[in-house]
């Protein structure tokens, strides 16, 4: 009878079935990956966070042994930007030490199975690579169940609880980038902060010493993740509920014959002190800038942007944002007080995202920047359920905005658009485009201007593009060089092209790529980069277009002497361009 009782309690817990989707969930990933599901494991910014496991574990202090294991897995031609070498000889990791924390215990399980196995030590074995995957999946299942938990402890009811945890996930940009680029850090903020709602609700209620020194050690790892995730602690007031709440908390906390403020900066620090140790390995110093020639611009010129923008605007991408309104505007005339401690965090957390000088964070699905702190919309979504009466509008709404997320992932997995970096032109043209026989249909490569002051500009004609007509017998357009005069450590080049274009007959842009290239002193090619020419492939038919792109050269990165940039007809089109011309800014990061 006991056993019968615990499976029927089993079946009826909400956990459990969320357990198995996401199982089955994972094993229709990897089966739709196919052949190439270990490089949608280790890709992107995750190969920089995973580097830490094996170099630490085999003392590869310089991650040379380390990026040559690596390699069996992403090619040897993938572009290394992780590890960097400082003026003392020695090499670092650019990333921060936190996913690492959170997937080590997966990494240590993985690394016994191949041990008992008898298999040889790789740190990029199969089954590093499925224990990486299934952490990534079961660290996104745990956002869901302590979100729920979270707002279940601030609503104080369960109603509608599931589902907008839920819709944390599966109804942003979240679960992409859980399954496709699980080496990435959002997803493991996204449940570091879930945990950090949990344990900030239960001091409220209850406020024992070890919900606090819980509280410390995720903040500790939060920082540890991603620095910028500590703006989390502005949310303090709204979780608090009331200012009376707030001002208990305070009270209680200041308190120091109870501990709980000393216990809380210890366990906090004590995870902190991880990243000065791993700092001193890596450099014989307990700290090194490793973003350097990056920074904060923090002019707020894309603040708008931010929400707004077809390129990346939160409020555009990420529809769900837009139904939270409606619970924001009723705190307007109901509770002031939630409104105010809501709107200016998340003002601010804005405020900063939008001010890194890459601040549309090569955002490839929504904003990739804000994923894990959308986790903030979640509360005033909820809201907006409770006073939404008419469950006609209620579900019309949800339906219409869940259709809007099914209409672009479908769009991303199919391959009909690359990144989801829209114009408003490519926008509106691919909002019901399903045709995926014709994949990369809407191309954007908008680069962001680097980090600094421009120190000078420099405008590139070169007069044979000024007009010039293509057809199947041209492939090479004349294009412009140019020679790079410094190679210091702090300048960057950032190359602005413009073209008018227009094609010739009922054809299309397929085929036809700018071509930026860096030669070194010795002829060598060290740089070589290659884009579609257009945002959409039929764009200009017996009309003129524009066409803008930009690219970054870095010459003492790549040792680049000499800039190269042309048009490549490989397609054999017919168009004609006009008003070709680049605009050259040299930038000095040291601002």
């Amino acid at each position: 009878m006991r056993t019968s009782f615990s499976l029927a309690a089993l079946f009826r817990n909400p956990i459990f079935w969320l357990g198995v989707a996401m199982c089955l969930f994972g094993l229709v990933i990897l089966r739709f990956n196919g052949p190439n599901w270990k490089k949608s494991i280790i890709n992107s910014d995750g190969r920089g966070y995973y580097y830490f496991l094996p170099a630490l574990s085999t003392a590869d202090k310089t991650y040379q042994s380390t990026l040559e294991s690596e390699k069996q897995i992403v090619g040897n031609s993938a572009p290394q930007l992780y590890i960097l070498k400082t003026d003392e000889g020695k090499y670092t990791n650019k990333c921060y030490p936190g996913v690492a924390v959170l997937q080590s215990p997966f990494y240590l399980l993985a690394t016994g199975l191949d041990y008992l196995s008898g298999a040889e030590f790789n740190a990029y074995s199969d089954t590093h690579l499925l224990a990486f995957f299934w952490a990534s999946m079961l660290y996104v299942f745990l956002s869901m169940v302590f979100f729920q938990k979270s707002l279940a402890l601030f609503f104080g009811s369960v109603k509608y609880t599931w589902l907008i945890s839920i819709l944390l996930v599966f109804g942003t940009n979240v679960w992409y980038q859980a399954v496709f680029y699980c080496g990435l850090s959002h997803h493991y903020s996204l449940f570091l902060f879930s945990v950090f709602c949990w344990n900030v609700l239960r001091y409220k209620r209850d406020p024992h010493l070890k919900h606090l020194v819980y509280t410390g050690i995720i903040l500790g790892l939060l920082f540890l993740v991603r620095p910028t995730n500590v703006m989390v602690l502005a949310f303090l007031p709204f979780l608090l509920g009331s200012w009376e709440s707030f001002v208990k908390v305070w009270k209680l906390l200041l308190q120091f014959r109870n501990t709980h403020l000393i216990s809380f900066v210890i366990s906090c620090a004590v995870v902190l002190s991880i990243l000065p140790f791993i700092t001193y390995w890596q450099t014989g110093h307990f700290f090194y800038w490793s973003y350097q020639g990056e920074g904060f611009d923090f002019k707020g010129k894309h603040l708008i942007d931010t929400w707004f923008s077809y390129r990346v605007g939160i409020f555009v991408l990420t529809p769900l944002a837009l139904l939270a309104l409606v619970g924001l505007f009723h705190w307007l005339r109901k509770n002031s007080y939630l409104f105010i401690t809501w709107l200016l965090p998340f003002v601010a957390i804005t405020y900063i995202l939008s001010s890194w000088w890459c601040w549309d964070y090569q955002s490839f699905f929504g904003h990739r920047g804000f994923t894990e702190f959308q986790f903030l919309f979640s509360f005033p979504l909820l809201f907006s359920f409770q006073v939404i009466r008419s469950s006609g509008l209620k579900y019309t709404l949800l339906g219409l905005v869940l259709m809007y997320m099914g209409i672009r992932s479908y769009q991303k997995l199919t391959g009909i658009y690359n990144q989801q970096r829209f114009t408003a032109y490519t926008y509106w043209k691919s909002m019901f485009d399903f045709n995926s026989r014709i994949g990369d249909k809407y191309y954007v490569f908008a680069n962001c201007q680097p980090y600094g002051r421009v120190v000078s500009s420099k405008e590139l004609v070169p007069e044979k593009l000024r007009y010039e007509e293509f057809d199947e017998n041209k492939e090479f357009g004349s294009g412009t060089d140019y020679f790079f005069t410094d190679k210091s450590k702090h300048i960057r080049y950032f190359c602005e092209v413009h073209i008018n274009k227009q094609l010739l007959n009922d054809g299309d842009w397929k085929g036809v790529n700018v071509v930026f290239v860096g030669e070194s002193v010795a002829g060598e090619i060290v740089h070589y980069s290659s884009f579609p020419m257009y945002h959409f492939y039929k764009e200009g038919r017996k009309e003129w277009s524009v066409f803008d792109i930009q690219e970054e050269y870095y010459p003492f990165f790549d040792s680049s002497h000499k800039m190269i940039v042309y048009i490549w007809n490989k397609g054999k089109k017919q168009f004609k361009v006009d008003d070709f011309r680049i605009q050259l800014k040299k930038i000095d990061s040291r601002k």
